[in-house]
């Protein structure tokens, strides 16, 4: 198994820790017994029968939320992982993308740029599920078709949901993507405006709660002419906490799309342009993962 996380009081954070540690072990052993887990909490100390219990009812939730798409399940006195696990990609990439939430070796260097885009993509293609239309990704750096100075990105946005642009109404910027990072939409069928439209901010960084009040509908009022004002979602790849925090992430960032929410929404897997690429991510990140084994601590 690989070592604890750093927050070994959050049982979300235990639970990450199961699931993790089996993606590890998954190329020689597909089952963690709940000795081992036992075993690894008394070592450090912690309430390990309390902990173990709470591990399985979190794994237990988030299986009975996803069914096939969980690639998780007890496997009595244990739990195990689906020998198959990379046909369940959507689950197991941001369940690695999250890891930094939990270990300081983990946290991304930098900007981050290449697993904060491909999160973008596949936040794009949930919401477009979820309103079961279509998404662009605006964010920046853009990428074609979008262009890539931010007037003409919005420009390009306006024509695909069928607005009015009115960018240049407030300071005009060249890069930047004032808060969105994609955009979703359910078009009809007439090609008149007003549709239901979700702007997504997403995060993946342990500075998170700094992003959830950074998209301003009022602002984007200024850039595009809405018929019907659009609603926002803040989407992050980790299992979020209930209680007060869900109520203040939804009052700042809008409809909450959590790991559990994603990956409901990404049922039949990603589209054909990321499998490879999120499939190459995930390679690499598990070496990264694999380093805090036990055995090489």
């Amino acid at each position: 198994m690989i070592r604890l996380p750093d927050e070994s009081d959050n049982s979300l954070a235990l639970a990450d820790w199961v699931e993790l540690s089996l993606l590890v072990s998954s190329n020689d052993v597909l089952r963690i017994s709940d000795a081992e887990i036992v075993g690894e909490l008394t070592d450090a100390a912690l309430d390990a029968e309390g902990d173990r219990g709470n591990i399985a009812a979190e794994i237990a939730r988030r299986s009975a939320i996803l069914g096939d798409v969980y690639p998780f399940f007890r496997d009595g006195q244990g739990f195990s992982v689906n020998e198959n696990w990379r046909e369940q990609l959507p689950y197991a990439f941001l369940l690695l993308l999250s890891s930094n939430q939990y270990y300081g070796e983990l946290v991304y260097a930098g900007a981050a740029n290449q697993p904060a885009k491909l999160f973008e993509y596949v936040s794009g293609q949930a919401l477009a599920s979820y309103v079961e239309g279509r998404f662009i990704r605006i964010g920046a750096s853009r990428e074609a078709p979008l262009p890539a100075p931010f007037g003409e990105a919005v420009q390009y946005a306006s024509q695909q949901l069928l607005e009015e642009s009115t960018y240049g109404q407030v300071e005009v910027q060249v890069g930047g993507d004032d808060g969105c990072d994609i955009m979703a939409w359910r078009e009809f069928r007439d090609n008149r405006p007003g549709q239901i439209v979700i702007f997504g901010q997403c995060a993946i960084g342990t500075d998170w709660r700094d992003k959830r009040s950074e998209l301003d509908l009022e602002l984007w009022s200024k850039h595009i002419n809405w018929h019907v004002r659009p609603t926002t979602a803040f989407c992050i790849p980790f299992v979020h906490e209930f209680g007060g925090t869900w109520r203040e992430t939804s009052a700042r960032g809008g409809v909450i799309f959590d790991r559990l929410r994603l990956a409901e929404q990404l049922q039949e897997g990603f589209s054909e342009e990321l499998v490879v690429a999120v499939g190459t991510w995930c390679d690499q990140r598990l070496v990264t993962v694999t380093e805090l084994s036990l055995e090489e601590a």
